[in-house]
């Protein structure tokens, strides 16, 4: 089953009053949204961020990685601020073991859970009130170390049928699994290469995500317990 998504439009967009029910449902509530193109609309965003995420937005060598990660925290920060009622510069964030980023600023409620992804001009933000959410999208474009890296995707079974598959299909293949797979490790918590017993996986919900040609992406819910989280934790650290 794929997942439709909230589209962010710059020129004139806010959170409307559907927002709360959204991400009160089961599945995540995903937005997409692109680099805004308008100097005021970064200069917000860039007014907003923290000053650890000023200093992380400085150290990106490459312009678009700035704006990618501007764009992806800045509009973290307005969809979370008007979910809550905070000002979104007024958000503080804590980090998880590998860096997953959670909210220490709460209201009363249930915790509200996200998770930000981007790649190419896409940015991918998704939101929980009831588990944790990993999302990820790919800009899909054919590699020369696919084959080498396939195996880690996919099962025995799996990269058999995939390797006579024809080259275009073999690329979208690929980054169906492999976004279906790391969103996965994103809910966790985990890193790339995070390893996941069969029972934590089994409490590992995911979709893909329906999006523009060109790009694959997938979400994922775990409903396994904070117990059970810790213990995966501990074990990857």
């Amino acid at each position: 089953m794929k997942l439709s998504l909230r589209h962010w439009d710059w020129d004139g967009s806010t959170p409307d009053k559907v927002w709360g029910e959204a991400v009160a449902a089961d599945r995540p509530a995903i937005w997409q949204a692109h680099p805004p193109e308008d100097a005021a609309a970064r200069k917000h965003l860039s007014s907003i961020l923290s000053a650890e995420e000023q200093i992380r937005l400085a150290g990106f060598r490459q312009a678009y990685d700035q704006t990618r990660y501007l764009t992806g925290r800045g509009l973290l920060r307005i969809l979370i601020g008007a979910h809550l009622g905070i000002p979104a510069a007024r958000l503080q964030f804590e980090y998880g073991p590998f860096g997953k980023p959670a909210l220490v600023t709460e209201v009363d409620g249930p915790r509200l859970h996200f998770n930000v992804a981007h790649s190419g001009n896409l940015i991918l933000l998704a939101f929980s009130l009831h588990h944790e959410v990993g999302v990820d999208v790919e800009e899909m474009r054919s590699i020369p170390e696919m084959e080498a890296i396939a195996p880690q995707v996919f099962s025995e079974k799996q990269f058999a049928g995939w390797m006579q598959l024809g080259p275009k299909a073999r690329v979208t293949e690929f980054y169906r699994a492999w976004t279906l797979q790391e969103a996965g490790l994103k809910a966790l918590g985990l890193g790339l290469g995070g390893e996941v017993d069969a029972e934590t996986d089994a409490a590992l919900t995911r979709y893909e995500v329906d999006l523009p040609p060109g790009y694959a992406g997938a979400a994922a819910l775990f409903t396994g317990s904070n117990e059970s989280l810790q213990n995966l934790h501990s074990r990857n650290f």
